[in-house]
């Protein structure tokens, strides 16, 4: 079967956020492809590099959150975000809330 790029890539994303490396050429390097070669693949698939990473990060902020035992801060770290205020915009953006209500409203 054809190698679905989208999923590989996912999987990458996932493994990497948390060490900061989830990038388009440290995935597309352990692929054995060039960076402009898997953007074009994703492409072909209807997919971007920065629409998976996106997606993976509201994945996994929403999973994390979960975890009571987890600050918001270190949830933003292990997304791979170097600072909170970046994880906040992007969770307001993905949710319409903050990390703290929506982890309150998950948890009513």
């Amino acid at each position: 079967g054809a190698v679905r790029h989208v999923e590989t890539t996912r999987h990458h994303i996932g493994e990497l956020l948390a060490s900061g490396e989830a990038r388009l050429g440290t995935i597309a390097q352990r692929l054995g492809l060039s960076e402009r070669t898997l953007h074009r693949r994703l492409g072909d698939e209807g997919a971007s590099f920065a629409g998976l990473l996106e997606e993976v990060r509201r994945e996994r902020a929403q999973l994390l959150l979960e975890d009571r035992g987890l600050s918001c801060s270190e949830v933003a770290f292990l997304l791979g975000y170097t600072e909170t205020a970046p994880f906040f915009r992007a969770f307001r953006r993905w949710t319409g809330t903050t990390p703290q209500v929506w982890r309150r409203n998950a948890s009513a």
